[in-house]
């Protein structure tokens, strides 16, 4: 945990140790760290007509690596999730609005430790419109977590035509 207060100064003052720099427009950012000290940083990034995901991975001496997309091109994203175990194995979670759906739905990506970022899979269904927050704008509507034997739980709320679903 020796990085926590440098992992939050990247994440709320936006400038890592290495020298590199988030986007100006970058927000919700998020961070996960495993025993080791090494972490991830995620944010969502405005790219102007669309916000995409981004993360980029600290290693326990700190040295940062590049920012990479998460999410694809042009598909507008929001309010990423990360969790890493204790391995520092790591999943990512956000909300996409799928226009040939007409849907908010989610995508999570995996990070093996030491590792490449796989490619994004929707994990909500294809009927369901994921809400982006509760309790009044104050809370995420969905979370992600991975315990030390790489076992992965997602909760999210939605609506299925018209009732909520958790």
């Amino acid at each position: 945990m020796k990085w926590c207060q440098k992992c939050l100064f990247f994440v709320l003052v936006a400038v890592c140790l290495s020298g590199m720099k988030l986007e100006a427009k970058s927000f919700a950012q998020k961070m996960a760290i495993d025993a080791t000290g090494a972490g991830i940083a995620i944010w969502n990034n405005d790219m102007g007509s669309y916000n995409t995901i981004q993360a980029a991975s600290v290693d326990a001496s700190g040295l940062w690596g590049a920012p990479v997309n998460l999410s694809s091109a042009g598909v507008n994203c929001s309010y990423p999730m990360i969790a890493m175990n204790s391995n520092g194995n790591a999943v990512a979670m956000w909300s996409e609005f799928d226009t040939g759906l007409g849907l908010q739905i989610l995508k999570a990506a995996i990070k093996p430790s030491g590792g490449a970022w796989q490619a994004a899979t929707m994990i909500s269904s294809n009927t369901e419109n994921v809400a982006k927050f509760q309790n009044n704008f104050m809370d995420q509507a969905y979370r992600v977590s991975i315990n030390s034997i790489d076992i992965i739980n997602a909760t999210w709320t939605s609506t299925v035509s018209g009732a909520l679903v958790i």
